[in-house]
C-alpha cells in the first residue's frame, strides 16, 4: 500500500513538471526523461534487490516519476505522429499493443521467475526491462522533431469544468474507483 501510494503521489506531482518541461522544451524530451527515469528504476531494482525494504520509497518515486514523464510525453506526441483524420486509429493500435503486453508480460515474467533459483529470475526480468527501455530510448532518437506550440495553461479551465460538468465528475469518480482496484 505504501509503495503504491508513493507511486501515485509522485506520478500526480511529476505530471505537472512533465507538462511544464514539455511546454518549455519539447515533448520528445519529456518522453526521453520518462525512459531515463524508468531505466533508473530498473537500475535501483537490479542493484538493490537484496535491500528492497530500504529502497522501496526510492523505487516507487522513480517508477511514478518515470510514468508521469513517459505518459505525459506519449499523450502529447500521439497527435503529432498521426494525421488529423486518424489519431483514433493510432490510439487504438497503441491500446491493442498495450493490452497484449499487459496480458503476456506477467505470464512470461512469472514463468521465468518461478523457474529460476533465488533472485536469478528477477535479475533476468529486470535486465529485460532495462534492455526494453534502452531500445525505446534509441527508437525515440529516430522520431522527427515536433513543432513547439506556445500556449497558456488550461489548468484553471480544467478545474472549472470538473466542478461544473457532471460528465467530468463521473470520469473522475471512475478514475478514483479504478485507483482502488489498482
Amino acid at each position: 500500500i505504501l509503495y503504491r501510494g508513493v507511486t501515485y503521489i509522485s506520478t500526480a506531482v511529476m505530471m505537472h513538471l512533465a507538462a511544464y518541461v514539455g511546454q518549455k522544451k519539447s515533448p520528445l524530451l519529456v518522453i526521453r526523461l520518462g525512459g531515463a527515469l524508468y531505466l533508473a528504476t530498473y537500475v535501483a531494482l537490479f542493484a538493490g534487490m537484496n535491500h528492497m525494504e530500504k529502497l522501496m520509497y526510492l523505487v516507487a518515486a522513480l517508477s511514478g516519476s518515470g510514468a508521469a514523464f513517459y505518459w505525459t510525453g506519449h499523450n502529447v506526441l500521439v497527435p503529432n505522429y498521426t494525421t488529423n483524420t486518424n489519431p483514433d486509429i493510432g490510439i487504438a493500435i497503441l491500446g491493442i499493443i498495450q493490452g497484449i503486453m499487459t496480458l503476456i508480460v506477467p505470464v512470461v515474467s512469472g514463468f521465468v521467475i518461478s523457474n529460476m533459483r533465488g533472485n536469478s529470475g528477477y535479475r533476468v526480468m529486470f535486465g529485460v526491462g532495462m534492455a526494453a527501455v534502452v531500445v525505446q530510448l534509441y527508437v525515440h532518437t529516430k522520431l522527427y522533431p515536433v513543432e513547439q506550440k506556445k500556449h497558456v495553461s488550461q489548468a484553471k479551465l480544467a478545474l472549472k469544468m470538473v466542478w461544473k460538468k457532471a460528465s467530468c465528475k463521473l470520469m473522475l469518480a471512475y478514475e478514483f474507483m479504478r485507483g482502488f482496484r489498482d
